[in-house]
């Protein structure tokens, strides 16, 4: 059980988890590791983890609570700033370097969607199918960005550059929306603007 109180908020600034988990079944370690890792946890050991000490780590920690238990392990949750400064400084900088490492992915393809769109608008690729294909990647960047802005609790600073390189690939999508668009609109080459073939025209 995790027991909180008022003013935990201001005992450290990190929630060190301490683990035990039986080996066997390995699917329980396996869904308490996601779980943490979802929520933006740095590993400093093989079963030690830490997450900033803030209230919007509280459901994290219940639901790998709720792992934990069903696992017939043991967790205990800790409040620390380390011992020295150069503890708190490496905290820092593990965690930093976890959503640094993130965003850099994220980034490197929001680069290739817009190198992709690129290819499109060479190639005048102007369809609806691939419209859609392009709308759905660019849905998946923003559940992606949405994911990794919601467990970087500390605002990171390639946040910023993140954000950048998102709204980088909706112009660009909008930019080729419209061209599909535009060349949907024009009358088939094979008829004239009165849905007639030209003269001389095969049947």
């Amino acid at each position: 059980m995790i027991v909180t109180t008022s003013d935990q908020w201001a005992v450290g600034r990190w929630l060190v988890l301490v683990l035990r988990l039986p080996a066997e079944p390995a699917r329980y370690r396996m869904a308490v590791w996601r779980e943490l890792r979802r929520g933006g946890a740095v590993l400093l050991g093989p079963t030690v983890w830490a997450v900033p000490n803030l209230p919007a780590v509280e459901p994290l920690v219940g639901r790998v609570s709720a792992l934990v238990d069903q696992a017939n392990g043991t967790m205990l949750a800790l409040v620390a700033d380390g011992r020295a400064g150069a503890d708190q400084a490496r905290l820092n900088r593990l965690y930093a370097d976890a959503r640094a490492e993130e965003w850099s992915e994220f980034r490197s393809d929001c680069g290739k969607y817009l190198a992709e769109l690129a290819s499109e608008e060479a190639r005048q690729k102007y369809t609806l199918a691939e419209l859609e294909e392009e709308e759905q990647s660019l849905e998946r960047l923003r559940r992606w960005f949405r994911e990794l802005r919601g467990r970087d609790l500390l605002g990171s600073e390639a946040t910023t550059d993140a954000v950048t390189e998102l709204k980088r690939c909706e112009t660009a999508f909008d930019g080729y929306a419209d061209h599909v668009y535009a060349a949907l609109a024009q009358p088939h080459p094979a008829t004239d603007t009165a849905g007639r073939r030209p003269a001389g025209g095969t049947s």
